[in-house]
């Protein structure tokens, strides 16, 4: 089990305050996912634009190092992720990518799916 939350408000809105309600949200899903939790935000690039964060709380079962925390983003910071499932083939997609030279710091699926 895993908690998901999400945000995403205009520009009028007060990041900071909502950022907060976010922590706050995910902070009461605590027992869906006691190993660990986080959130990531994105603000448009010119400052004026719609935010959107997500973030989730985790119940470590694949990985149990901090290197399987989510939200996971790729190395470059483009793209993140949370979601609450299980790939059953993760390690034979993590060998074909890894053949074509995709680095992994984690041992978990969701890393896996993000690079993929």
């Amino acid at each position: 089990m895993c908690g998901i939350a999400g945000a995403c408000w205009s520009p009028a809105q007060d990041v900071p305050a909502l950022e907060k309600r976010l922590s706050v949200s995910i902070s009461a899903m605590h027992n869906r996912g006691p190993d660990s939790a986080g959130q990531v935000s994105w603000t448009a690039r010119d400052g004026h634009g719609w935010s959107a964060a997500i973030g989730s709380t985790r119940l470590a079962v694949l990985d149990l190092s901090p290197a399987g925390r989510q939200p996971m983003s790729t190395p470059d910071g483009r793209y993140s992720l949370v979601y609450n499932g299980e790939i059953t083939n993760y390690v034979e997609l993590r060998d074909e990518l890894g053949r074509d030279g995709v680095p992994f710091s984690s041992g978990s699926d969701t890393e896996v799916l993000l690079a993929a």
